[in-house]
């Protein structure tokens, strides 16, 4: 029979039903199986003439029957439906009795459709020992379909699909590897795949492959695979061993994103844990130091008792005076942990740091020495921010001595200042959104180590040697920027040197109220009535002792509800209330604020290691505050008092 197409005319539907050649010789038992078969099953000659068709075949091909089929088939040898790249593979492949042969093609149905079928079949001889072709036909559309879906879902997924042999490199994956790498298919195939996977992270991995030798699923495996671009994204693998025991299949992820949010999260952490432990340390230093303050007030006030008893030529006025250096050197130390805890008084002032730290130049050049070089960068047009000078100075020389030390062979210091937007990045998230000045000390010391960076800012922390540090020069400065508003940052490597950057906001145009600290002395004036609160037994006896002795009228009382109980009952005028700021039940403030309900003409004087929790929170209701920071002397107690009672009543 000739071939002929698809489009040529179908001969006529044979009349009767005889048995063509070669299916006479079929035996009752196989035309059974053959008829009843779920499968498409047929048998031919070898030229490709269909001899036999069972009804499912037919069914499949979309006619009525068997003999339909045979009909439409007539002159159409199986061959030529396959394709034809296959054709000479198809013929030579059956040519050897029993090699069973498949092949994926497309046959057409009579309206025309197409339906993708497998066609499997092998050369066997019949009992005149002619040969004939037979074999089984599925129908493979559903498949088909659903292998479309698959690859259509393989290539347009976001994650990265994967198989991969256990030789080390990769079989298939998806356009998304690609489009996620930047790598191009000659270059992943072209290099193993553990090439890709950062260094760090191949251990683990390799470590994955006799887990997968054994079965076993491995889930949310996470590993840096390296883009074209040098840089590293974080995948997140679910990977499966193939039935083989050779290939593996991998889903992956790309998580990079929720990385760096996990990431930035931990350093959050870290930074709140640090904030809070320092907060904890803060609170710790300052209520020592204003307890240690209220005792250094008795000493220096006792000792200034004994000098003024006694002539300046007498051995004791000799061994008061050194009784008082040593308490004023421990006062020192309590200011610089009133500035770690921010709690001490402070009197900003708009600032050009710039200026400032010109004027330094020379006293840090004397402090690093000749072997190491200073250099200063600070540009036209900064901005002004609002500190305490005397705060700045000592920020700066405390950076400059602790840059000194690390560099015992000399080297290199930077300061470097400038304006930092609101849009220029914040290093921290506490940071308000608004402009900074940044001040930034740079050296190339020893540098320092992350186990020391955790407590670098800790009170009393030092990595110097015994007797030559106090272990609060970098927490004093901590102290100071954090309680001016800024915030400071060091970026450190080990044997290369570090660098501390200070953000100080920028002034607004607006002044506004600060504590006036007592300047100078005068003579005092004891023509007033003063009443003195403080719950510190010793501190108040050495006021009433310092003022009595100077012919003030003195009442006194240890808390708020006693001294408001003694104003009551004074019959008499009350100029002056000197208090302390910090007490149990009643503060200062409140205690003022009561007491001029009372008498509302009465002067106040505060008294306190630190105020700025209480005064600078809370706001006194005057244009200025008389202050007199602990330990004072009996000195300073009178000049500060005759201040304010020459300035006569409240008005």
């Amino acid at each position: 029979m000739g071939a002929r197409s698809d489009d040529d005319e179908a001969p006529p539907l044979p009349s009767a039903s005889p048995a063509p050649a070669g299916a006479a010789a079929v035996d009752e038992p196989f035309r059974n199986l053959f008829e009843s078969a779920p499968l498409g099953m047929f048998r031919s000659r070898p030229s490709g003439e269909v001899l036999m068709v069972n009804g499912a075949l037919a069914r499949m091909l979309g006619h009525p029957s068997q003999a339909a089929l045979l009909h439409h088939l007539a002159g159409r040898p199986l061959a030529t439906h396959v394709e034809p790249e296959r054709r000479a593979a198809a013929v030579a492949e059956t040519a050897q009795a029993g090699a069973w042969v498949t092949y994926d093609t497309r046959l057409r149905r009579p309206n025309a459709t197409l339906v993708d079928v497998r066609i499997t079949m092998r050369r066997v001889l019949d009992s005149a020992d002619e040969p004939l072709l037979e074999g089984f036909v599925e129908d493979t559309s559903e498949r088909r379909r659903a292998e479309a879906e698959r690859d259509q879902m393989f290539n347009l997924s976001g994650d990265l699909f994967l198989v991969a042999g256990l030789d080390g490199y990769v079989r298939q994956w998806n356009p998304s590897v690609e489009r996620t790498m930047g790598w191009s298919v000659e270059e992943l195939r072209a290099r193993p795949y553990l090439d890709f996977v950062h260094p760090d992270d191949r251990a683990a991995l390799l470590d994955q492959m006799l887990t997968y030798r054994r079965d076993e699923a491995i889930l949310d495996q996470a590993c840096r695979l390296q883009c074209k671009d040098g840089s590293y994204r974080w995948i997140s693998w679910n990977s499966y061993p193939a039935p083989d025991g050779d290939t593996v299949f991998s889903v992956g992820r790309d998580i990079t994103t929720h990385k760096q949010h996990e990431e930035e999260r931990g350093k959050l952490e870290t930074q709140l844990r640090h904030s809070q432990k320092m907060e904890g340390i803060g609170r710790l230093a300052g209520g020592i130091a204003h307890d240690f303050n209220n005792i250094l007030a008795v000493i220096l006030s006792y000792a200034s008792f004994v000098k003024s008893a006694v002539e300046d030529r007498e051995p004791v006025y000799a061994d008061a005076a050194e009784i008082e250096r040593a308490a004023q050197r421990a006062a020192e130390l309590t200011r610089q942990l009133l500035a770690f805890s921010r709690k001490s008084i402070v009197n900003p002032s708009l600032l050009d740091v710039g200026q400032t730290l010109s004027g330094l130049e020379k006293m840090i050049q004397r402090i690093l020495g000749e072997d190491i070089n200073l250099s200063l960068d600070h540009p036209d047009g900064l901005w002004l921010v609002r500190l305490d000078p005397s705060w700045l100075d000592q920020i700066i020389l405390n950076l400059v001595v602790n840059a000194r030390d690390a560099m015992p062979v000399g080297g290199r210091l930077h300061i470097e200042t400038a304006n930092a937007g609101v849009d220029d990045g914040r290093p921290h998230s506490d940071m308000a959104r608004r402009e900074h000045v940044r001040i930034t000390v740079s050296d190339t010391g020893t540098g320092i180590s992350p186990e020391v960076m955790e407590h670098l800012f800790e009170p009393f922390f030092t990595t110097k040697k015994e007797g030559k540090g106090t272990g609060l020069g970098l927490a004093t400065v901590y102290g100071i920027v954090r309680q001016s508003g800024g915030h400071i940052f060091v970026d450190s490597v080990p044997g290369r040197g570090s660098s501390f950057s200070m953000y100080f906001p920028r002034a607004e145009e607006e002044e506004v109220w600060v504590p006036r600290r007592p300047t100078g002395h005068s003579e005092p004036v004891a023509s007033a009535t003063v009443l003195v609160v403080d719950d510190e037994p010793a501190l108040r006896r050495i006021a009433v002792r310092t003022l009595g002795e100077r012919g003030y009228q003195v009442i006194e009382a240890g808390s708020g509800a006693e001294a408001l109980a003694r104003s009551a009952d004074h019959p008499g005028t009350i100029d002056v209330v000197v208090t302390d700021v910090i007490m149990p039940g009643m503060n200062g403030r409140q205690l003022v604020e009561q007491l001029r309900e009372q008498r509302p003409t009465i002067a106040a004087l505060f008294m306190s290691g630190y105020t700025d929790d209480t005064i600078h929170r809370h706001g006194i209701r005057e244009t200025e505050v008389h202050f007199l920071q602990k330990p004072f002397t009996p000195r300073t107690l009178l000049a500060e008092l005759a201040k304010i009672v020459r300035l006569g009543p409240v008005r």
